[in-house]
């Protein structure tokens, strides 16, 4: 193989290389992305199940939603 040849090739491992470590990086940041836009939007809802002991109620309270979804108490 000649001296050309060989930088050639050289140029084009380095070149490869370059261009899988940066798409690899990138795959990495999208992913961090998409995980933190899903966890963000996840945890903004409400929690509509479940029980809750609240100080100051001394009696037992529903929580009915209506149509649009707005919280309606009721004793």
């Amino acid at each position: 193989m000649t001296e050309k040849a060989t930088r050639t090739k050289s140029k084009r491992t380095r070149l490869l290389k370059f261009f899988l470590g940066t798409l690899s990086a990138l795959v990495v940041v999208a992913l961090a992305v998409g995980g933190f836009v899903t966890w963000s939007v996840f945890r903004a809802f409400p929690d509509t199940e479940g029980v809750l002991e609240v100080a100051g109620l001394e009696q037992s309270v529903t929580v009915q939603r209506d149509e649009p979804g707005d919280p309606n108490g009721y004793r």
